[in-house]
Formats: structure tokens, sequence, C-alpha cells
């Protein structure tokens, strides 16, 4: 039997990212975490050693086609340092020679476990979207409608990203991904801990409303009978049941009457006395008026025709001793994250089209020492075409 191809080992149990494409019948891409920590240090081992140098490779995994199609990616492969991509034609075509040579040793011929799902693409900077030579070697290597590519946008500020291509309808959508994520362990890991919090929480709900439900369709509960029936019951027959009687007295009015005429006395004594008095209007209170707050960042969004436009205050204290910011908007299933350096936080303004009806935007600046502040602002818009 043929072995399987070498690759490096880890004992620990991996952990994975899902992603999907928002709306779409594509299929589930499940990225395990131990990959995306090993590509970010094959990052900076080549930052160091080879500088220009971007990574590239075939992504290696198995394929789960029911009861909805699934992707794992468990591993990978890199090309070596002079069959990555370059310019000319000539290594083009070489590229695409050292792609087949990969897909053959991880064959998907029943013999492994696993085999090539996809390939990967590294760069500095710039929009993730394939270029012609992706789509041709999506094209010529990885055809099948769940396989997927995977470009990473590596950053010397240590905010990496990742987006997934799928094939949809016979043609792998190459101008831009459905949905951006960060590509770097921690952050992947605190998403994956408040999906499965807010999974937890919705299966909590549904099981407090079944019993709920439950306990809607038992009977009620029959009355107890009162202890005194019970000793009634039980008392013999031959022995009397003792009756009660209740004696009125007459009420003596003659009593009554000289407390009557003393304190109708009182009353009138109190009254003249109270109306010899000078009036004098009580002088209202003091108001006190409290001064507005005013968040340090004050974002806000200003609604236009089939667009918002996110501002802040450029001259906050904290916005002008920020070194960097992050602007996330989440559009319903759609993240999109904006990266704001130095002088576009004094300076700038975002505008973006709404998808969605409701949008929930966050700034968050980056001050010197690692501290951070962030404000956050839910909009409730009408998305393109919609009246």
């Amino acid at each position: 039997m043929q072995s399987e191809p070498t690759s490096s080992q880890h004992a620990r149990v991996p952990e994975f990212y899902q992603w999907q494409a928002p709306g779409k019948p594509g299929p589930s891409v499940h990225l395990s975490l131990d990959v995306v920590e090993r590509l970010n240090e094959e990052y900076l081992r080549c930052l160091k050693h080879e500088p220009q140098r971007d990574l590239q490779g075939v992504l290696i995994g198995h394929i789960i086609y029911r009861p909805d199609p699934a992707v794992f990616i468990e591993e990978y492969e890199l090309l070596s340092a002079g069959e990555e991509a370059a310019p000319s034609a000539i290594s083009q075509s070489s590229v695409e020679r050292a792609f087949g040579r990969r897909i053959a040793a991880w064959s998907r011929d029943g013999l492994h476990q696993r085999y090539a799902v996809g390939f990967f693409r590294s760069q500095r900077a710039g929009w993730l979207s394939l270029s012609e030579s992706d789509v041709r070697i999506a094209r010529k290597h990885f055809s099948d409608p769940e396989n997927v590519a995977l470009l990473i946008r590596f950053s010397e500020a240590r905010i990496n990203e990742g987006a997934f291509f799928i094939w949809e309808q016979g043609n792998m959508v190459s101008t831009q991904s459905y949905r951006e994520f960060p590509f770097e362990v921690e952050k992947l890991s605190a998403e994956n801990r408040e999906q499965a919090q807010a999974v937890a929480q919705q299966e909590a709900q549904a099981q407090a409303r079944a019993q709920t439900a439950q306990r809607e369709k038992q009977p009620p509960a029959q009355p107890t009978p009162p202890r005194t029936a019970e000793l009634v019951a039980s008392a013999p027959a031959n022995l009397p049941m003792p009756q009660a009687r209740t004696v009125r007295e007459p009420i003596r009015w003659a009593k009554l009457l000289p407390s009557a005429l003393l304190a109708a006395a009182g009353v009138a004594t109190l009254r003249a006395g109270l109306d010899a008095l000078p009036t004098h209007k009580s002088a209202p209170a003091p108001v006190i008026l409290a001064a507005a707050y005013q968040p340090p960042i004050a974002l806000q969004v200003d609604l236009e025709p089939r667009q918002v436009n996110v501002k802040w205050n450029h001259g906050s204290p904290v916005v002008v001793s920020a070194e960097n910011g992050e602007l996330t908007i989440l559009d319903g299933p759609l993240r999109r994250v904006v990266r704001l350096d130095r002088n576009q936080l004094r300076d700038t303004s975002v505008v973006y089209q709404p998808v969605m009806e409701e949008l929930n935007i966050r700034l968050e600046l980056n001050q010197h020492g690692g501290k951070s502040v962030a404000e956050s602002v839910i909009v409730l818009a009408k998305g393109p075409g919609r009246h």
C-alpha cells in the first residue's frame, strides 16, 4: 500500500474555524487553527530570510458530501522558493507544473485519508482577489465544485486577514470574497467561543420553552380539602356540634357626646390659627443642568440615499494620539474591516453601501503602550434598491 506523504505531526486535537459564504449554496469550509498558526510562522520565517517571497502551496484535507458538503483543511504543503509565482510566462508554467506534482503526491485515489482540496497564496498588500494565474490554476487542477482557494494578506502591523473563494455555477468568483476573516489564531478562537456560547444559549432557551409548554399541558392539581372538614366528618354522629354565639352590645351615644364636642372645638381653634399666619410662596427649587456626555471618539453615522457615511471627531485627544485604528462593519452575515493609519484617522471618513437593513459599526483605536479605545453604533438603514 502506498504510504501517505509525510508532514509535520502535532499531538493536540486540532480546533477548526468554520467559514461559509452567506446566503450561498456552496460548501462550508473548516480550517484547522493549527494550519493558521503554522502559516503565520512560515510568513515570519520568510520575512526574516527572504523578505520578497510570498507563500504558495496546496491545501490538504478531506471533503464530506452528505448531508451538506463540507471541506476540512487539516494540512498544507508549500511550493519551494524556485517553484513559486513570478512575473514571466515561463515561471507561471513552472508553477502550474509544480502544482501538478503536488496534486499527484496527494492524489485522491482511495489510499489516502487526506488529499488535495484546494490551494493557497499569500500577498503583502492590496485587495484579496484572485489573479488570472490563480484562476488558471483553479480551472486546471482544482475544478471540483467543492475545491477552494485561500488568499492570505500578511501585514507588517500583524493584522493578517484571509478569504476563501469557491465555485459557483461552474465559475470561481475571483473579484471579491463573500466573507473575509482574521487570519490569527487568537481572534478565530475567540470567535469560536462566542459562537459556542450563542449556540448554548439558544439550546437553553429552547429547553426552557419546551419545559414551559410541557407544564401548560399538564392538568391542574386538585385542591386539598380543608382540615376542618376532615374533623367534622370524623366526629361521632351522637355528639352535638358547638354553636357559635355573637353578642351585640348597644352603642351608648350619651357617653360619646362630650368627646365629640371637644374634638370639634380643637379643629376650629387650629383652623383659626392657620388663617392668621401670613402666606408666603415657596421659592422654586434650583434646577441643576448636567453637562451632556460627549463620547471620546464621537462615532456617528449619516444616512444618505443608498449609502451611509461613517464619521468621528478628528480632533478628539484619543483620535489624535492613536497609533492606528480598525473600523468593523457587520452587515447581516457580511463582515468588512477597514484598517486606518494615524493620518487617515485624523482626516478621513468612510462611505459604505449597506446590503441589509441593520448595521453594527465599531471603531477601535490602538493607543501607545498596547491600550485601546472603542465605540460602537447600531444603524437601522435600508439596503440598496429598498424603499
